[in-house]
């Protein structure tokens, strides 16, 4: 059975904020627009290197591009 990624506490002053896991933010970022995870790869250098390794890019391709993805309507 696969143990769960606990979220653990940010490096720094504040000891109460969390940061989520990577598997979550990599689940998170795959779901967006190839846009906007073009932007998200100026975060860091951590993220630009997770946001351009192959893993990344085909689950963005698989997650990103779902025919019941929902979609933003251009109209208004």
């Amino acid at each position: 059975m696969e143990e769960e990624a606990q979220p653990t506490h940010a490096a720094g002053s504040n000891q109460d904020a969390l940061v989520l896991p990577v598997e979550v933010i990599t689940e998170i970022l795959a779901r967006l627009p190839a846009k906007s995870v073009g932007r998200f790869r100026c975060v860091s250098r951590a993220w630009c290197a997770m946001l351009s390794a192959d893993y990344f890019v085909d689950l963005h391709l698989r997650r990103a591009n779902r025919p019941d993805h929902p979609r933003r309507s251009s109209q208004r």
